[in-house]
């Protein structure tokens, strides 16, 4: 079976408000004009601090990219390279 891999993205103060949150700046940008992802692509959210979340778009503005969270993800195994 083939995995598909989803683009994670780095959102620094992830703020999420009822299952939803906005993306801005340099990430923003990439998302929408350098990988023209459009709305229901999904993606990975990083906080930063550990935390992962599967996220859908939702619409794409200048004001930002608008993604649902859609749920946490399991935080990885530790690399065994050291």
């Amino acid at each position: 079976m083939n995995k598909i891999r989803l683009r994670r993205f780095l959102v620094k103060d992830l703020l999420v408000h009822d299952g939803v949150c906005v993306i801005t700046g340099g990430e923003a940008r990439h998302i929408s004009k350098v990988l023209r992802m459009v709305q229901g692509d999904h993606l990975i959210i990083l906080d930063g601090k550990g935390a992962r979340f599967l996220a859908e778009i939702s619409s794409i503005s200048h004001q930002g990219v608008k993604v649902e969270i859609k749920k946490p993800l399991p935080v990885p195994p530790p690399s065994p390279v050291d």
